[in-house]
């Protein structure tokens, strides 16, 4: 039987002999993903300029890696968009090795790499034709509201690196974290040698982080204050390391690499008891900028401190400085301020 609103069998003669129809049955795209896989190793061989962001990234997309061998094999490795939907459900599932559920943002990251890597094996022309990276959904829900970690917070943490392995290199790495706002792989590509140090304590250090077309090797200068230098100073008189990497591996004596800084700080994290406020590195880089911002406000400081995060423009840095309701508060004054007095 017709639906309602179906057209009529015969059509008046006025009307288009080439008029579309609507398909209630469309035929459902599929990809022959047996080779997935391959495909996105081939993308962090090749599509990521810079291997320890490819490292990154793999270790994002391994979840999808690992839950496709597990469930390709029972869907003849044909890939479908419901099959992504589901792969997206999977992950509220998760747990990490810390025993938590992946949080939004570590979902979405996760999400967001995938989609990059269809997006990249389009282009590149290893997919037929199709918008494949449209197929990867984003996370059920809305992202939490961030809040900057306080300084009463970040003083536990510090506290809490007395309970971990190594503390003094624990301590270090959040000193430098916190007190200068640089990424995490740039905290583990620190050299002894890089670091210029001065009598008060202050200095500065060349780390290196992300390549971009503005900055191919990633190298960048960056400055520290007195207190963190004391961390620095104090970490070197103890370890007696003079020269390469600053933040070693205790069994292999090599340099830290960017998972191995994430644990220590994950294992502070959790220590301080503060996994509900403080999700990782990048939340102390937060913190580093919102602080910065809430002391020095202006538009010159808003320009030193795009330099010290690494962003080409401000408007990058802005989204970390988690300013509120509050901190307009403290510098608002509206046109009645300015009123004559009556």
């Amino acid at each position: 039987m017709p639906f309602a609103g179906s057209l009529p069998t015969s059509l008046p003669p006025s009307f288009s002999p080439s008029v579309a129809t609507i398909n209630l049955s469309p035929p459902e795209p599929v990809l022959d993903a047996r080779h997935l896989d391959e495909l996105i190793g081939l993308w962090l061989e090749r599509g990521v300029a810079d291997p320890r962001t490819a490292a990154g990234y793999g270790y994002k997309v391994k979840y999808f890696r690992t839950w496709w061998a597990a469930n390709g094999p029972g869907r003849g490795w044909a890939l479908r968009r419901r099959h992504l939907l589901a792969f997206a459900k999977y992950l509220e599932t998760v747990r990490s090795r810390y025993g938590e559920p992946l949080s939004y943002h570590s979902q979405n990251d996760v999400l967001r790499r995938l989609r990059q890597m269809f997006a990249w094996a389009s282009l590149g022309g290893f997919l037929p034709s199709g918008d494949f990276a449209a197929w990867v959904p984003s996370p059920d829900g809305e992202p939490p509201e961030r809040q900057a970690a306080t300084v009463e917070m970040l003083q536990r943490l510090f506290e809490a690196a007395d309970r971990v392995l190594y503390p003094e290199r624990a301590r270090t790495i959040l000193a430098v974290l916190i007190g200068t706002g640089i990424r995490r792989g740039e905290c583990a590509s620190i050299r002894v040698e890089d670091i210029r140090l001065y009598a008060d304590h202050s200095g500065t250090m060349t780390v290196t982080g992300k390549r971009t077309r503005a900055n191919h090797t990633g190298r960048r200068q960056v400055a520290f204050d007195t207190d963190t230098g004391a961390y620095l100073a104090a970490f070197l008189d103890v370890s007696k390391i003079e020269r390469g990497p600053l933040f070693r591996n205790l069994r292999t004596g090599e340099g830290l690499t960017i998972k191995g800084v994430h644990h220590i700080v994950k294992g502070c994290i959790a220590a301080a008891g503060l996994t509900e406020q403080i999700q990782g590195c990048h939340d102390l880089r937060r913190a580093f900028a919102t602080h910065f911002a809430r002391i020095f406000r202006g538009e010159g400081y808003g320009d030193l401190l795009r330099r010290q995060m690494g962003h080409r423009t401000y408007r990058m840095t802005a989204q970390y400085s988690l300013l509120n309701a509050d901190d307009i508060r403290d510098s608002l004054k509206s046109p009645l301020h300015f009123f004559d007095a009556v």
